[in-house]
């Protein structure tokens, strides 16, 4: 009974907590549940038995865990049952595995994994009919991404366990057990620990920008004529360049626009009203935290993105050079772990372009 408490307990935990990413960080924790198909050898006198479980890892280097799991089955005696109550022909089967377990880098959807370690198997429920054991285990499988965030498992796993002559109800011989698991995990604790905005032709860190801010010397390089910028316009912004210009947050679950983020944007609008930036267009990037599905976080990325350009097409900005993304949650820039962090990475990032959006 406590065996299968257990196990009761890590699948549903798998279930519970919110939903890998594209590549395991060190000290990620991968939570799962599975399902288990077991060959058992004939000298256990045992049917194969189909089993269900959970499992939990911990990520001691990118791509490289330490897991562990447990699962729980019942089959059948294979002889003699003729004259054995019906009550009494139920075998329970108990594995638990211990192993190390390295994942290959992410190609497209798919991973491979391959491990090794301990694996400790019983039998029994109202009597005991078969010998427990222990020994080494091995598994092969292919790991396929859902989402960023969940991962389905296939899995080729089996075990030997060494012989044991003091085994009851009668010594274990030596053996092979293959099984097969299929199953889903979740990995969490697996941000990036230096957050920042990568664009094509600039880098800017805003961790510590909680606030709504312009960058305003980078408008005005963006807007100054410079004989090397041709004609039409584009300033001192290289020909398909793109840099950031701005930042505006948000209230949790909002897309409201706050009166400093009006005032921001007015300034962005006149700056783009000025001949030298006839030929600028702007991108905005709706950002979110980590609170919340991921494809709803995508629509409130793509609201908070619509309500600026919205706002800047009253101002006088031509709907045609603005382009609005969403990024959802999958670009942080802060810790999502604290209220600091996630109030950083509800924004919308202004980037101004120098050619057609």
């Amino acid at each position: 009974m406590r065996t299968r408490s257990v196990v009761a307990t890590l699948a549903t935990v798998s279930v519970l907590l919110p939903a890998a990413a594209s590549a395991q960080r060190r000290s990620a924790i991968e939570v799962g549940g599975f399902g288990r198909y077991t060959i058992q050898p004939d000298t256990l006198n045992v049917e194969n038995v189909f089993a269900g479980g959970g499992r939990l890892g911990y990520y001691i280097f990118p791509g490289l865990s330490v897991e562990g799991e447990a699962s729980f089955g019942v089959s059948n005696q294979k002889r003699n049952t003729a004259t054995v109550p019906d009550s009494l022909q139920d075998v329970s089967h108990t594995l638990w595995q211990a192993r190390l377990l390295y994942n290959t880098p992410r190609a497209a959807r798919t991973s491979f994994m391959i491990g090794a370690g301990y694996a400790y198997d019983g039998f029994g429920r109202i009597r005991l009919v078969a010998p427990r054991g222990q020994g080494i285990s091995g598994l092969v499988g292919l790991r396929w991404y859902l989402t960023n965030r969940i991962s389905a498992r296939f899995e080729a796993n089996g075990y030997y366990v060494f012989a044991d002559d003091s085994a009851n109800p009668y010594p274990r011989k030596a053996t092979f057990t293959p099984n097969f698991q299929v199953g889903l995990s979740g990995l969490f604790r697996n941000a990036a620990s230096v957050p920042t905005i990568v664009t094509r032709y600039d880098t800017v860190r805003v961790t510590q920008t909680r606030v709504d801010t312009i960058f305003r010397d980078r408008i005005a390089e963006a807007t100054t004529p410079s004989p090397s910028a041709g004609a039409g316009g584009g300033g001192g912004l290289a020909r398909g360049a793109t840099v950031v210009i701005g930042v505006v947050n948000f209230d949790f679950d909002k897309y409201d626009l706050s009166s400093d983020a009006r005032r921001i944007l007015d300034d962005v609008a006149s700056s783009l009203a000025r001949p030298e930036a006839s030929n600028l267009n702007l991108v905005v990037t709706g950002n979110t935290d980590a609170i919340g599905g991921e494809s709803y976080n995508s629509r409130l990325g793509e609201n908070r993105a619509k309500a600026v350009a919205d706002y800047l097409v009253s101002k006088g900005v031509s709907q045609s050079r603005i382009t609005q993304r969403s990024a959802g949650e999958t670009n942080p820039v802060a810790n999502n772990t604290n209220p600091e962090g996630r109030a950083t990475n509800r924004r919308v990032l202004i980037e101004l372009q120098n050619g057609a959006p």
